[in-house]
């Protein structure tokens, strides 16, 4: 009961039906009306078996792909990153055998030595399979070649082939890493007569 008013405290809801406090009894109970039926929670449809069976067959295909993608990546990274490594060794020996050719005579036991260790880099670079790709007389090839020059054509020469190897280019595995720089003979131009009258 409320202090004041003398009123009892109503609840917060549902409201209460009034009751007589006199009589102390209920009014008539009203009939409630029927409670609306809950609805059916339907489950959701399934697909058949097969469409699970063809799903998880793409998803293993998809992963399948996705594998041979990236081992297909990875060799390909480590194939360039070998032939970095490759091009870098040849530099080095190019480097020592220019040294070797400038040293004087008496030096021949420095020569030797240099010898050796050209030849432990050229056994290195054969057994990991780097290929020299320009030799004198191999016919002029875009793809492998490049032309830094022309000299006239020699006895016995074809036109249109390796003259001069200036720069050695190298290929691993079908793969060019570095073409080779070349002077390519070529036959001189047809002179013109001047006729002076």
């Amino acid at each position: 009961m409320d202090s004041k008013t003398g009123d009892k405290p109503r609840s917060v809801g549902k409201p209460t039906p009034e009751v007589d406090e006199r009589t102390s009894e209920a009014p008539p109970a009203t009939p409630e009306a029927p409670a609306a039926p809950e609805p059916e929670i339907l489950p959701k449809e399934t697909p058949p078996v097969q469409d699970w069976e063809r799903n998880y067959r793409y998803l293993l295909a998809d992963f399948d792909n996705f594998r041979k993608r990236v081992d297909r990546e990875k060799d390909q990274a480590v194939r360039v990153a070998v032939g970095r490594l490759l091009l870098r060794i040849v530099d080095l020996h190019t480097g020592i055998d220019e040294a070797r050719a400038t040293l004087p005579k008496e030096a021949q036991v420095v020569k030797d030595g240099l010898e050796l260790v050209m030849k432990n880099l050229e056994a290195l670079l054969r057994d990991e399979k780097l290929q020299p790709v320009a030799n004198i007389g191999d016919p002029f090839s875009p793809v492998l070649h490049e032309a830094v020059g022309s000299m006239p054509l020699a006895k016995g020469a074809k036109e249109d082939t390796i003259g001069h190897v200036v720069q050695q280019g190298y290929s691993l595995d079908s793969a060019i890493l570095r073409p080779a720089k070349v002077l390519v003979f070529r036959s001189p131009p047809p002179s013109s007569e001047n006729d002076s009258d």
